[in-house]
């Protein structure tokens, strides 16, 4: 998961004395299953009521010891990100009042065949021809033949693809051109219907990356991705069927994380939002500086150790749709060629994106029910410009221009991708590329510091965090309650702890004491 906080959890909570009489009363009674809600409160002033903390417990989680008088019960977290990811069951998205929307594919189909032969009354369809008119601008795979201007048109061109091996039995589905493909879900409408379903309140879903819900909307954007629509695949692959689809499962969590390993995002739920950015959104928030505080100097000492996070330093980053036919949409791995990285063709990390594809062409190709090549299952991401006509532009890895190509791989990579990899240059689309950013793959000795009442109630895990190797982004944090000490792993760019040690922690020769023993 690419989420943006972290589980906040009190693994256990004693009671003994009059509170242990208290529960084991109710153990005994009538309302042993009764819950229990726990509440903790950052009583820092000048807030005496910062609720920091919600839990819930019940007898069957307690671990009772009736000699000492003690009871220990297992504290399960409630946040906000619970309804998420407690709810796992698929929704049908149809069943949510959504109105749906027909785009314009910005091409003309049809399907006809090359021949026909009679034989005893009956019919023989030998090759499947596939017509494709497109505008000004488009090319078709290099499987296409290009036939040259349309009839009637001035700026329009034919296109056809033979199907040499089509089975006879199988009759094509319409047999005259069509354009539109209909019963499709905007996608923000969508994310927030199957949010609400799974968490009953009205969580709002915001993202600058998509420009959603913005508090100043950006007049005449040229935002690739602020007009996307979800279709179920069988109503792509047949666009002008008689019927469309009435079914298709979806899962909240599953959109979200999907989303994320499609656009290189990371998501935030806070005070009854949903934040969906992109991994540069987060990358530059700046917390506490531990070195700036006298107090932290004895528990700092000695804490400048490392070590390197091999599980974030993959020699390959593989990336897989659904299902996928042309180059751009397959994508290449981006790959480093490096001492870093361990050079093992075994050593990589994969997205896959089992439910949802965008390469619209391959789906048109292969509109049968019972294709092997692309099923009726799962679902299609659209991109469209402003007039809800998809999207196409200039290849990358291809001279062609397909359907929907800014959600290719290839396209995805060059414009999202460059953020976050493995080392500061690799291989992507086939180039040596530089990115713009890095993992954070220096992995800081876990260390501990006493916190503030200030320095708690500023603490956010979201925030860049610097001690004695510098600025880092927060692995994990563990406060204890009783005495205010952090406890931290974090992760790191680069060393960079620009402080005087000397200075700040004394130098070893000066201090040494030659009566040590």
């Amino acid at each position: 998961k690419r989420r943006y906080d972290f589980k906040r959890e009190i693994k256990e909570i004693s009671f003994t004395g009059e509170d242990y009489k208290y529960f084991a009363g109710i153990e005994s009674g009538d309302f042993r299953c009764t819950q229990h809600i726990l509440h903790v409160y950052n009583d820092c002033p000048p807030l005496a009521d910062d609720l920091v903390f919600t839990g819930s417990f019940s007898s069957t989680s307690g671990s009772w010891d009736l000699d000492q008088c003690n009871v220990k019960f297992k504290v399960e977290e409630t946040d906000e990100y619970t309804c998420l990811d407690e709810n796992d069951d698929k929704i049908n998205i149809f069943d949510f009042l959504i109105p749906r929307r027909s785009i314009d594919m910005g091409i003309s189909v049809k399907y006809l065949y090359d021949a026909e032969d009679e034989t005893s009354g009956t019919y023989e369809y030998t090759n499947l021809i596939m017509r494709i008119t497109v505008p000004e601008g488009f090319k078709a795979p290099d499987d296409w033949f290009y036939e040259g201007i349309a009839p009637g048109f001035q700026n329009r061109y034919d296109y056809r693809k033979e199907y040499q091996d089509y089975s006879s039995e199988t009759k094509i589905p319409y047999n005259e051109p069509f354009s539109i493909i209909d019963n499709t879900f905007p996608l923000q409408d969508l994310l927030h219907s199957l949010v609400f379903a799974v968490c009953s309140i009205d969580i709002t879903v915001k993202s600058e990356f998509f420009e959603w819900n913005l508090e100043f909307p950006v007049p005449d954007s040229q935002n690739k991705y602020r007009n996307l629509f979800i279709a179920q695949k069988s109503d792509v692959k047949r666009p002008s069927a008689s019927n469309n689809a009435t079914k298709g499962e979806m899962n909240a969590l599953d959109l979200i994380e999907a989303l994320c390993n499609i656009f290189n995002l990371g998501y935030h739920v806070s005070n009854g939002v949903l934040q969906l950015e992109h991994i540069s959104y987060f990358a530059d928030n700046y917390g506490i500086d531990l070195n700036r505080s006298k107090r932290h100097e004895f528990l700092l000492k000695g804490t400048r150790k490392y070590s390197y996070d091999n599980t974030k330093l993959p020699k390959y980053e593989r990336f897989e749709m659904m299902e996928a036919g042309n180059v751009d949409f397959i994508g290449e791995p981006i790959s480093y060629e490096n001492s870093c990285v361990n050079n093992d063709p075994e050593n990589k990390s994969e997205i896959s994106i089992d439910f949802i594809t965008t390469d619209i062409l391959h789906c048109l190709e292969n509109f049968q029910s019972e294709s092997e090549e692309v099923s009726d299952d799962g679902f299609v991401l659209i991109a469209c410009d402003v007039t809800n006509t998809i999207r196409f532009e200039p290849g990358i890895l291809t001279e062609a221009t397909p359907l929907n190509n800014t959600l290719s791989w290839a396209h995805l990579h060059r414009d999202l991708w460059k953020f976050g990899r493995v080392l500061e240059s690799g291989m992507m689309n086939g180039e040596l590329t530089d990115f713009t950013s890095t993992a954070a793959t220096i992995k800081q000795d876990k260390f501990n510091v006493v916190l503030s009442c200030p320095e708690i109630r500023r603490f956010d895990p979201m925030d860049q965090l610097r001690a004695t190797l510098g600025w880092g982004f927060i692995q994990s944090a563990e406060l204890s309650l009783l005495d205010c000490t952090l406890s931290i792993q974090m992760n790191l760019n680069t060393v960079n702890p620009n402080v005087n040690f000397e200075e700040s922690f004394g130098d070893f020769d000066v201090d040494f004491d030659t009566d040590f023993d």
